[in-house]
């Protein structure tokens, strides 16, 4: 099923399109309930990251059906340098952050520092991912806010086990339906 809007009154027409997908239960009758209990909540999580190669691999690793049972549903978002990052931030709000350090524009420990000072980032779950991993580079990225420093290259379940620990002490995670965070 597909959805559309259309703005009139303007020298011009948009139309918006939103792909939305339903499934019927068995039975063929859907019931709408606003019964919070009900609700499916989902854990949004943002991946900056300028390799698209990595950005599809923590996609990956984060989305593995086999694994779903253990973070719950996700909605996985992807920024391919910090300033995309910057501008993504705003407009949803995230329950986990996950970024490269060396990237073109806005490097990670910028986007960092941006964040920290958000108020509506303050106290979000962030992790490094970075072929940079002295002790002194983790010694920087934590004193900047990071919560978790995962060196590349790393296995499905270093990461997937630190996105784990840090959501399950976050904040409880909005509807899947909550547009605005």
């Amino acid at each position: 099923m597909t959805s559309a809007a259309a703005v009139s009154g303007c020298p011009s027409t948009a139309r918006v399109y939103h792909p939305t997908r339903f499934v019927i239960p068995e039975g063929g009758k859907l019931t709408v309930s606003r019964d919070p209990d009900r609700l499916i909540l989902v854990r949004r999580i943002l991946v900056v990251e300028d390799s698209a190669s990595t950005r599809s691999l923590v996609r990956a690793i984060l989305e593995d059906q086999k694994e779903a049972s253990t973070l719950g549903p996700l909605e996985v978002t992807e920024a391919q340098s910090g300033f995309d990052a910057m501008r993504l931030l705003p407009r949803q709000r995230y329950d986990l952050i996950i970024t490269d350090i060396n990237m073109p524009d806005v490097n990670g420990l910028e986007l960092i520092h941006f964040i920290r000072k958000s108020e509506q980032y303050r106290t979000t779950p962030l992790v490094i991912i970075s072929t940079q991993a002295t002790e002194r580079d983790v010694e920087r990225g934590k004193k900047l806010g990071a919560d978790a420093y995962v060196p590349k290259p790393f296995t499905p379940e270093l990461l997937r086990d630190t996105c784990e620990r840090l959501l399950k002490n976050a904040p409880a995670p909005r509807t899947g339906n909550d547009a605005d965070g």
